[in-house]
C-alpha cells in the first residue's frame, strides 16, 4: 500500500489491529485526552511532514480533527521514552505528535517519532459487553504481533460473525458450511465488511485455510487455483444499514 499517496490524497484509512478491531476515539467523544480504543471503525487521515509526501505521519481522526497523541505530549519535560512509556494513546486537538509508519511482515508498524515508542494493541476480553482493549505506546518488539497493524484504504465495518459459507465458483449449490464458535455474541470471531475493494485482509494462514477447506491449493505461481466465494452470517440491525446524509438539513435516514 503506498502511504504517500494515501497522504497526498488524503484519504481516509482504517487501522486495524491483530484482532481486527479498527482504532477509534472511547464512545466516539471529541473532546482532548480521549482515550483511542481498539473496538469499531473509525477513519483517520494521514498528513505528512516532509517535503516528500512520506513518514513521519501525523494522524488525524477524519471525524473530530484531533490527532493521535498520548497523554504527556504537551507537557514540558514529560516526553522522554521514562515517562512516555505505557502511556495510554489518546486523542488530543493541538499536539504535534509524529509517527513513523513503516511496512513489515504482516502489516504495518506505527512508531511515535521522538520516542521511538511502538504503538501497542492489547488483548480483548471476549467474555466483556464491549470486547474493546486499550492502546498503549511499548518498547518496539520485532515481529509482535500486538504492534503490527493492517491500514485499509477506506472505511469498514468490523463486526461478529456466526457462520462462514464457503461456494466455489464452479459449483451451483453450498459446498462448505463453517460454524465460527458458539456462545454469546461476543465470543464470535470478527469479520471486516468492506465495499468491493479487492485488498484480502486476511492473513495467509486464514486464507489458506478458508481454500483449504474445499481443498483448493497455490497454484504454481503461488496465487489460488480458482476464486471462493466466501459469505459471513453477522448480526445486524435494521437500524445499521441506514445513516444520516452528510450535509443534511433534516434527520431522515437514507440507506447506507
Amino acid at each position: 500500500m503506498n502511504l504517500t499517496a494515501l497522504a497526498v490524497a488524503a484519504s481516509a484509512i482504517t487501522i486495524l489491529d491483530f484482532q481486527s478491531r479498527a482504532l477509534d476515539l472511547t464512545n466516539g467523544v471529541a473532546n482532548d485526552f480521549v482515550p483511542v480504543q481498539a473496538f469499531s471503525n473509525l477513519g483517520w487521515i494521514l498528513t505528512s511532514t516532509t517535503s516528500t509526501g512520506a513518514s513521519p505521519f501525523k494522524i488525524s481522526n477524519t471525524r473530530t480533527g484531533t490527532v493521535l497523541s498520548y497523554p504527556s505530549a504537551n507537557v514540558p519535560g514529560l516526553t522522554s521514552v521514562g515517562n512516555v512509556i505505557r502511556q495510554q494513546v489518546m486523542a488530543h486537538s493541538v499536539a504535534a505528535t509524529t509517527w513513523d509508519v513503516t511496512a513489515v511482515v504482516g502489516g504495518f508498524k506505527i512508531v511515535e517519532a521522538a520516542t521511538g515508542l511502538a504503538l501497542t494493541s492489547w488483548g480483548a476480553d471476549p467474555s466483556a459487553a464491549s470486547a474493546s482493549n486499550p492502546v498503549t505506546l511499548e518498547a518496539p518488539v520485532a515481529n509482535d504481533a500486538q504492534q503490527i497493524f493492517s491500514i485499509i484504504n477506506g472505511l469498514v465495518f468490523v463486526l461478529a460473525t456466526r457462520r462462514v459459507h464457503l461456494y466455489p465458483c464452479s459449483a451451483l449449490r453450498l459446498k462448505k458450511l463453517i460454524a465460527v464458535k458458539s456462545g454469546n455474541c461476543a465470543a464470535f470471531a470478527t469479520a471486516v465488511v468492506d465495499s468491493g475493494m479487492p485488498i484480502i485482509l486476511a492473513s495467509l494462514d486464514i486464507a489458506n485455510g478458508t481454500y483449504g477447506a474445499l481443498g483448493i491449493g497455490p497454484a504454481s505461481d503461488r496465487q489460488c487455483e480458482s476464486p471462493v466465494f466466501v459469505f459471513a452470517e453477522i448480526p445486524l440491525h435494521l437500524l445499521d444499514l441506514t445513516t444520516t446524509a452528510l450535509g443534511s438539513s433534516n434527520s431522515h435516514p437514507t440507506c447506507m
